[in-house]
């Protein structure tokens, strides 16, 4: 019985560490778009180009511009 409730334990341990791997993974994808789209934004690039290239609407690169510019 023991065994088994260790055999459980080790498995939601190992499950729980995994979603935390891929969570970091995206929310470093995440931050490395949102780094790009700054970049493009201070170099002047289109709004339409960016938001093809990046995936992010023009409202949220409206935004993104707007807190860059405070």
């Amino acid at each position: 019985m023991i065994s088994s409730l260790e055999k459980m334990f080790e498995n939601f341990e190992f499950r729980a560490e995994q979603k935390g791997i891929e969570q970091g993974i995206e929310q470093g994808i995440e931050q490395g778009i949102l780094q790009v789209a700054r970049t493009m934004l201070s170099k002047g690039t289109n709004l339409a180009f960016i938001a093809e290239v990046t995936g992010l609407s023009k409202a949220e690169l409206e935004k993104l511009r707007n807190r860059e510019s405070q």
